[in-house]
C-alpha cells in the first residue's frame, strides 16, 4: 500500500542520515492515513532530529490526541520545553503535560534523535567527486 511504502521509504532514508527525505515520506505516510501511529512515532524523532521543535510540537499534540500518555512525545516535550521556554506560550495547550513524567527510558529517546542527527551531519561532510574514478589502464 502507499502508506508502507511511504514509511519503507522514510526508514531507509533515516538510516542513510537523509532526514529531509525522511521526514517527506513520514509526512506523506501520514497524508494517507493521519492516525498511523509508526508515523507519528517516527515524524516526532526525525523533526526533534532536525531541530524542528514547532513541527516536532504539533507531531506530538497529534500522538497526545491518540495516546494521552505518548511517552516518546512527552519526553520530547519536556527537552524543548526546558530547551526553548518561550515554545511553552505558541503551545500553552500542552503544557498540561509537563505535570506527566516523563517514561523511566526518557534519554533513550533523545539518545536516538540525536544519533539521527549525526547521521545527517556525518552525511553533510560527505564529499562529490566531479569527476568519476576510473581504474588503472592494464598495462
Amino acid at each position: 500500500s502507499d502508506i508502507t511504502m511511504w514509511y519503507q521509504l522514510s526508514s531507509a532514508a533515516s538510516s542513510l542520515g537523509n532526514l529531509l527525505l525522511a521526514r517527506t515520506a513520514l509526512e506523506q505516510a501520514l497524508h494517507c492515513n493521519e492516525c498511523y501511529w509508526p508515523a507519528i512515532e517516527s515524524l516526532c524523532t526525525v523533526l526533534f532530529a532536525l531541530q524542528d521543535f514547532p513541527a516536532c510540537l504539533r507531531v506530538v499534540t497529534k500522538g497526545l490526541e491518540l495516546e494521552p500518555k505518548f511517552p516518546r512525545g512527552i519526553a520530547y516535550l519536556h527537552h524543548i520545553f526546558q530547551e526553548c521556554p518561550d515554545l511553552t506560550y505558541q503551545f500553552a495547550e500542552l503544557r498540561i503535560h509537563l505535570m506527566t513524567p516523563c517514561a523511566p527510558d526518557y534519554e533513550k529517546y533523545i539518545r536516538e534523535a540525536t544519533e539521527l542527527k549525526e547521521k545527517k551531519d556525518a552525511l553533510s561532510l560527505v564529499t562529490v567527486l566531479e569527476e568519476p574514478i576510473t581504474p588503472p589502464k592494464k598495462l
